[in-house]
């Protein structure tokens, strides 16, 4: 039986945005299958540092509760370990914030053994600093089948959980060099790196397996997919072959509104796939009524985790073949797509070729027989349109990046 949720939210200085987001945060909810019975708001101008909200709209969800059956309060706004206990004490009854709700949808989701201390990390410091006000609360703390997140690590002390948060980050270095391994070994072949970008349940998994299933290599894993927010944690790569070309697709965990901070922290590792990427998909559900404010909320997330650095983009608008009153007027770096049925597809992978190997030179070579393995070395990363022996060597015609360009550029002929 779905535990039984109310939803609580502060509008602050009518923020334009909050209606979207109190839609998302039953979405949130509905994931892990809460079943939302309510939603209460208020529109203030400050919080409070007693209950966030004010003491008369506390006491009518108190009166809710008192007569309605309802397991979890989720507030729409971070609140701090005071807020905690004293809502908790007060409506007797389990209270948590959205951080919270996300940390229990990671938890759940999260299937990689990377991904599972990358969740409990993130857990655990979103949690350590709330142990001062929360822990002589334990003895009220409501047990059930489905011990929370936050509730479950309250169990620990603050000395213990220090412990824990440095033997995590120990684990997840070590795996983290191992990924450094494999990377540079990737890197070394030079080949372009693509990396899927979006707000969650956008499409970004769906769109990988349909490019995988027509380009990728036989019998590829798919990437799990399902309409729910963070349907897939982890990162997944693939090698794509089109038209002589290939590139290294990779599919990365969604992004969302007023993602905690700590978790895209947390998430270093899936995310350096976006850092370490020679163009991003920035893959937008062109049905969804909020698009734009999707779009700009993945545009910020980038700017946080990328930094500074400037990137390439592909603007992928999806769905197309649902139905939608959105009306686009495409830019030189956007393309519509269906992957249900392959629609635009080719378009898109033709597009991401042309990105990403649109700074090749075009010249022609003669390598004397004495130094073929320099064609060996070619074949790697550059492509040999035209080959053919003759008295004095090999000539080639070919599109070569500037690496091996400046590196054979002796064998250059006009």
């Amino acid at each position: 039986m779905n535990e039984k949720v109310l939803l609580v939210g502060a509008n602050i200085n009518d923020d334009k945005d909050f209606l979207t987001s109190m839609i998302e945060l039953a979405a949130l909810a509905d994931s892990i299958d809460l079943e939302v019975i309510n939603s209460i708001s208020q529109n203030i101008k400050e919080t409070s540092s007693t209950f966030y909200i004010g003491s008369g709209k506390v006491k009518e969800i108190k009166s809710y509760l008192n007569k309605h059956e309802i397991d979890i309060v989720i507030f729409n706004n971070e609140l701090s370990a005071l807020q905690l206990t004293n809502l908790e004490e007060y409506l007797n009854v389990r209270v948590i914030d959205r951080t919270m709700l996300i940390l229990e949808i990671f938890a759940r989701r999260a299937k990689s053994k990377e991904a599972k201390l990358q969740v409990e990390l993130a857990s655990l410091e979103y949690m350590r600093p709330k142990l001062v006000g929360l822990k002589g609360n334990l003895d009220r703390q409501r047990g059930g089948k489905n011990k929370g997140v936050g509730e479950k690590f309250l169990e620990l002390d603050r000395r213990k959980i220090n412990v824990q948060i440095n033997n995590l980050k120990e684990e997840l270095k070590e795996i983290e060099k191992q990924k450094e391994l494999t990377s540079k070994l990737r890197n070394s072949s030079r080949i372009p790196k693509v990396a899927l970008v979006g707000y969650t349940n956008a499409g970004k998994s769906s769109l990988m397996n349909c490019i995988v299933s027509l380009f990728g290599e036989k019998e590829e894993k798919v990437v799990f997919e399902k309409d729910m927010l963070f349907a897939t944690l982890d990162t997944f790569s693939r090698k794509i072959n089109a038209y002589g070309k290939s590139f290294i697709l990779s599919d990365t965990v969604g992004f969302v509104s007023s993602l905690p901070h700590h978790l895209i922290k947390a998430f270093k590792s899936t995310l350096d796939e976006v850092v370490n990427a020679d163009l991003l998909l920035n893959v937008i559900d062109i049905t969804s009524y909020n698009y734009l404010r999707e779009k700009e909320v993945t545009e910020i997330t980038l700017k946080e985790v990328l930094k500074g650095r400037d990137k390439k983009i592909i603007n992928v608008y999806t769905k197309i073949d649902l139905p939608t009153n959105n009306i686009i007027e495409l830019e030189d770096n956007e393309v519509f797509v269906s992957s249900k049925n392959n629609e635009g597809i080719d378009d898109l992978v033709k597009m991401i070729l042309n990105t990403v190997f649109g700074d090749l030179k075009k010249c022609k070579m003669l390598i004397p027989y004495e130094r073929a393995n320099v064609l060996y070395e070619l074949n790697k990363n550059s492509f040999i349109n035209y080959k053919e022996e003759r008295d004095d060597g090999i000539y080639i015609e070919l599109d070569c990046d500037e690496i091996d360009y400046q590196k054979y550029n002796n064998l250059v002929i006009d």
